[in-house]
């Protein structure tokens, strides 16, 4: 796998999540928790995919290189896949971005400022796709959700730039 599948991945994650959305008006309740869960959970390989992305390139990582490759010295620390990147702890990918210097102010301006989506962006684990706590599928209306999406959305749009 090469860095920039990270992009197509995220690319494809928030269109899926942004058609189920778009579909949660036509559902009946008892779909419409499923398909807010599975929102969720896919949301959050969208943040995941763009920090990794925002890494990568930051370092100028030689995108025909495979990504288990890196393994670079910066400042203080050595940046290497298996221990800095391999993981699927938001926080701690971006706490990774923020070492090397790379920007995360998109994600602190469109998510973190606002304290649903922060609570959101930091209580995503992989583990979701098993099983949701009580405590989180309160959190996890159509507007929250909407608005997670959409923010989601505005930090993949600078990428590009």
């Amino acid at each position: 796998m090469i860095y920039k599948d990270f992009r197509v991945a995220a690319n494809r994650h928030l269109q899926t999540c942004q058609y189920m959305v778009g579909c949660l008006t036509k559902l009946k309740t008892e779909e419409r928790q499923n398909i807010l869960d599975n929102i969720y959970y896919l949301s959050g390989y969208v943040i995941e995919c763009i920090i990794k992305f925002a890494i990568y390139e930051y370092v100028h990582y030689p995108s025909q290189n495979d990504i288990s490759g890196l393994r670079k010295e910066y400042k203080t620390f050595e940046l290497n896949y298996n221990k800095d990147i391999k993981s699927h702890n938001l926080t701690e990918l971006s706490e990774t971005l923020q070492k090397i210097g790379g920007d995360t102010s998109s994600l602190d301006n469109r998510i973190l400022s606002f304290p649903t989506l922060k609570e959101l962006y930091q209580d995503w684990d992989s583990e979701i796709r098993y099983k949701i706590s009580p405590d989180l599928k309160k959190k996890l209306t159509d507007s929250n959700l909407q608005q997670f999406v959409s923010s989601i959305s505005e930090v993949y749009k600078k990428l590009g730039q």
